[in-house]
């Protein structure tokens, strides 16, 4: 148990809320800078993704994994060293920054570090034992599009001030500022994460039942398959970015044929993630769905320009897709990594992933910038993406094994339900009852109606002879048990 969890909790997002502010005010105070910089392609921004590399493999040395403590002192000295470093370089004031490439280099190596530590502490903070915390997904999508408001108005600022360089510097200073905070809030929730070692357990408390060990080869499993799909997905976005120049980033405007409505995608956004509740799969299957719609209508930018209505709608809704992608898919791969070693580095893979974005000048030596080609691009990522999307909606449909059953690993199991007559569909049904999932949670899974999967488990305990799920699993690990016993024999012999 973490000790005070809501300080835990609020402390995480004040830190992750912080490392967004950095990032974005950064992002659009560099489009203002006297050299003409514009910000969103530059030699600093794949130096920052140089530095959440290095931040992955500091942190994961140093910092705690979700089932195990690390030592104070490491953590602690890698976010005051890393803060302090940001805050003595911004100290020198903002001339430092607009003059000098090593500066923005170092800046922005400092503040990819800063990555893995706010996502990394996040999710840690409030991911339970096997998924993460309801409202969690909920309070990511509000730490980010209050990031993004706050950059679109001190970009607002910028625009209409009469004195640029004046709020240039005083969004420095600001920046500065939100360094310390995130340092203090960082450390706090790596102290608040140090979880005392339980009590020392006795006699009869050592000896571990047979029937957990039995169960504890079910457990939760890191979901490979799924986190390359979704990194896949948000590859094919990413790249389809970089060659459009950032023309669809969530918090650039572009006047020429890309113009959401910024309040209705945070509205529509923070609604979304709050209906997405504990079952981040099951709602990422819904979500997925209108989103190849989306991909499909996304040309309609380029070719209806004339029409600023249908162009504003169509523009708000790929927003929308981005800023949910980015949360959902985030929340997603966490969910689905069931690990610790590598924890830090799956938190930030699909923020890492946006690097693709950037590189936008290298794509253009390579590919026509006309309407013409642009369309084209946007076709094939769109078919792309509509496979893609499809393999995480019907993870069966591209196999031609299992012909959409539920991979089930587990040789004693499949024979026990073979030997009671359940039919295939009844053996994935029994096979999730096994992990613990309620009706509703089956039915996403398998896409069936809710009374569909109540009649298949009615069928299930008919068949075994019990009359719920409790006498369903006590008379399954007894025969696991008694299939085991013989075994164990055999190797004794040999």
């Amino acid at each position: 148990m973490i000790r005070y969890p809501y300080i835990t909790k609020l402390s995480s997002a004040l830190s992750l809320f912080s490392y967004f502010l950095i990032i974005f005010l950064s992002f659009g105070m560099a489009k203002f800078l006297p050299s003409g910089e514009n910000g969103l392609i530059t030699i600093p921004a794949l130096f920052n993704f140089t530095g959440i590399l290095l931040g992955v493999l500091l942190c994961t040395l140093l910092l705690p994994l979700p089932d195990k403590n690390r030592p104070l002192t490491g953590g602690l000295v890698l976010i005051i060293l890393t803060v302090i470093a940001q805050i003595l370089i911004r100290s020198a004031g903002l001339q430092s920054w607009n003059g000098s490439m090593y500066t923005r280099i170092a800046l922005a190596v400092l503040s990819g570090m800063l990555c893995p530590v706010a996502c990394g502490l996040f999710f840690t903070a409030w991911k339970g034992k096997n998924q993460i915390s309801r409202y969690s997904v909920f309070t990511f999508a509000v730490i980010l599009s209050g990031s993004i408001i706050l950059h679109r108005i001190s970009f607002y600022f910028l625009e209409n001030s009469l004195n640029t360089q004046e709020t240039l510097s005083i969004l420095w200073r600001f920046l500065e500022f939100t360094a310390a905070v995130l340092g203090l809030a960082a450390s706090i929730t790596l102290i608040m994460l140090k979880v005392p070692p339980p009590p020392p357990i006795n006699g009869d408390d050592q000896k571990i039942p047979q029937e957990n060990e039995i169960l504890k080869k079910h457990d939760n499993k890191t979901n490979l398959p799924m986190i390359l799909k979704l990194s896949g997905l948000t590859l094919i976005f990413t790249v389809l970015n970089g060659t459009m120049n950032m023309q669809l980033f969530s918090s650039v405007r572009n006047s020429e044929f890309y113009s959401p409505n910024f309040v209705i995608q945070t509205l529509i956004v923070i609604i979304l993630t709050l209906l997405a509740g504990r079952s981040i799969n099951s709602f990422l299957r819904r979500f997925l769905l209108p989103s190849t719609a989306i991909f499909i209508l996304m040309p309609c930018l380029l070719l209806f320009g004339e029409y600023p209505l249908l162009t504003d709608i169509l523009s708000t809704l790929i927003a929308v897709y981005h800023l949910m992608s980015f949360v959902i898919f985030t929340a997603a791969v966490v969910e689905n990594y069931a690990g610790s070693g590598m924890f830090y580095g799956i938190a930030v893979i699909i923020p890492f992933l946006h690097i693709f974005s950037f590189l936008g000048p290298f794509f253009s030596r390579f590919l026509n910038n006309n309407l013409d080609f642009l369309i084209l691009y946007m076709l094939i990522a769109s078919v792309f993406f509509i496979i893609l999307s499809f393999w995480v909606i019907y993870p069966g449909a591209f196999s031609s094994d299992n012909k959409g059953r539920i991979n089930f690993n587990g040789n004693h199991f499949e024979s026990i339900f073979r030997g009671y007559g359940l039919t295939d569909r009844e053996i994935d049904v029994a096979a999730m009852l096994i992990e613990g999932m309620n009706n509703e949670e089956i039915s996403n899974r398998i896409f069936r109606a809710k009374i569909t999967v109540k009649n298949h488990i009615t069928n299930i305990f008919k068949k075994f002879g019990v009359k719920n799920r409790a006498e369903f699993l006590a008379l399954l690990l007894k025969k696991i048990i008694n299939l085991k016993e013989p075994e164990q024999n055999d190797q004794a012999l040999l």
